[in-house]
Formats: C-alpha cells, structure tokens, sequence
C-alpha cells in the first residue's frame, strides 16, 4: 500500500475506535440508569408492601365495616403508590430492555386487585377488601424479589458499574424488609389488643 492508503487506513481505525469506545460509554450510563431505576423501584414496592401489610392488620381490626371509608382510601393511596412505580419502570423500559416487563405486569396485576379492594371496602365488605389487599400484597413481594433478582444480573453483568457486592447488600436490605414484615404480622398476631401491651411488649415492638 502507498504511503496515503496507510495514513487513511489508520485514520479509518482511529475513527472506528472512536466510535467503539463512544457506544461502550453509552451503553455503560444506559446500564447505571437502568440499575438506578430498579433499585429505586424495589425500594418503592418493598415500602408499598409494607404499608399493604399494615393495612391488611387494619382491615382485621375493623371488621365490623364501621372503618371501611377509611380503609377504602388508605387502599387507593397504595394503589396510587404503586401505579407510580410501574410507571417509573415503563419509562426506563422505554430507554432499555433490561427492565423486565413481567415485573411491570405484576404491578398491574396488583394495581387490579387492589382497585377491588377499594370497591370492597366501599361497599362495606371489608373481608373482600381484606382479601384482594392480600392477593395484592403476594404480587408486591413477587415484585421486590424478581427486581432484587434483575438487580444482581444488571450488577453482575458489568456494564452498569455496579458490583456483586453492591447487589448483594440491595438484596440483604430487601431480605431484612421481608423478615421484618413477617415479624410484624406475627407479633400482632399474638398480641390482638396494642392498647394492653407491656412495657416488654412495647420494646419488642
């Protein structure tokens, strides 16, 4: 080759390299924005599910329906909630198609079920309230941990500048959150009446 045919295949690789590293970069912040977004969103459906939690303890509370306005709004607040989480997860699976579109499809689902919740208390019902609350409330932890799964594979991939690490400690947060949850429920389970609680009660609480 002549001397100008190698001074252009040169430049001709400089540019190619150019513009490699320029697409690896722009992938690698869609990656960290993707990363952000679903460990946002699990912080969010982990606080929904917890909120669902207690308002499923309510509901038990109050069966008598004389609450039920109350607990008819404190469902369409979750509702409200999570509709804001499922809408944060379409719009960063509109930049990415590493956002599972199940997850988004589980929201709706418990988005569903709480809408009937919200019917059942205004009718009165509050057991079917109580109950659809519950539905919702599984698909809520389906949803925290299929996102803690997505979390570590976005982590793990590389591309997001992310650590196993960091996933791990995403995943030992919503772990805690879950036990505490379960802990929660089990301990008004055992103990009915908050008001008669002893001072041991309480601090266990």
């Amino acid at each position: 080759a002549t001397p100008p045919q190698k001074n252009a295949e040169r430049r001709l690789r400089a540019l190619y390299e150019q513009l490699m590293n320029a697409q690896m970069a722009m992938n690698a912040n869609m990656s960290q924005e993707t990363l952000e977004a679903l460990q946002k969103a699990a912080r969010q459906s982990l606080d929904v599910s917890f909120r669902q939690e207690l308002l499923t303890r309510q509901a038990v509370d109050n069966g008598d329906g004389e609450a039920s306005g109350d607990l008819a709004r404190s469902q369409q607040a979750l509702r409200a909630a999570t509709g804001k989480v499922s809408a944060g997860l379409e719009d960063a699976g509109k930049a990415s198609t590493q956002v599972p579109q199940q997850i988004v499809a589980l929201l709706t689902q418990a988005m569903g079920k709480m809408t009937q919740g919200v019917d059942g208390y205004e009718r009165g019902n509050v057991l079917a309230g109580r109950l659809y609350g519950e539905d919702a409330y599984a698909d809520l932890n389906r949803v925290v941990i299929e996102l803690n799964r997505s979390t570590q594979s976005s982590c793990q991939g590389g591309g997001a500048g992310g650590t196993p690490s960091s996933a791990q400690r995403m995943g030992d947060m919503m772990g805690m959150q879950q036990r505490l949850n379960d802990a929660t429920r089990r301990l008004q389970q055992s103990m009915p009446d908050p008001g008669n609680l002893s001072a041991e009660e309480r601090a266990q609480m």
